[in-house]
C-alpha cells in the first residue's frame, strides 16, 4: 500500500499521513460532513458503533493522537437505506389504527389547529 503525506490543511489535519487509496476523516470532519455534534461522533466511535483508527498526526502542539474514520464507514452508518427498511419493518408488523384510535388522533389535530 502506497502512502502519501498531506501538506496541505484538510480540516484541522496538518501533516496528516494517510494511506492513499482511503480517505479519513477526523471527527471534527466527519461531524461537519453528517450536520452533527462532534460529541455525536465521538459518542458512535466510543461505543463501537462507528469504527475508526487511532493516528499520530502533527499538529500546532506536536504530535496529538486522532481517530480517523473511513468515508465509506461514515456512509454506511448514517445510511438511509438501513433505517427506512428498519421503519417498513416496523410498520409491516403494526395493527391497523382502529376507528376509536383513528377519531382520537384526528382530535388532537383538530385541536392544535385551532392554538
Amino acid at each position: 500500500m502506497r502512502y502519501v503525506a498531506i501538506s496541505e490543511s484538510i480540516g484541522r489535519g496538518r501533516g496528516l499521513v494517510m494511506p492513499e487509496d482511503r480517505e479519513r476523516l477526523d471527527i471534527r470532519e466527519a461531524a461537519d460532513r453528517k450536520g452533527c455534534s462532534p460529541n455525536t461522533i465521538y459518542h458512535l466511535v466510543q461505543t463501537g458503533a462507528l469504527a475508526s483508527e487511532l493516528a499520530f498526526v502533527v499538529g500546532r502542539r506536536g504530535r496529538v493522537r486522532k481517530h480517523l474514520i473511513r468515508v465509506e464507514d461514515l456512509e454506511a452508518h448514517f445510511s438511509t437505506e438501513e433505517t427506512e427498511r428498519y421503519i417498513a419493518a416496523i410498520d409491516a408488523s403494526a395493527p391497523p389504527l382502529t376507528a376509536e384510535q383513528k377519531a382520537r388522533v384526528a382530535a388532537v389535530f383538530k385541536s392544535a389547529r385551532r392554538r
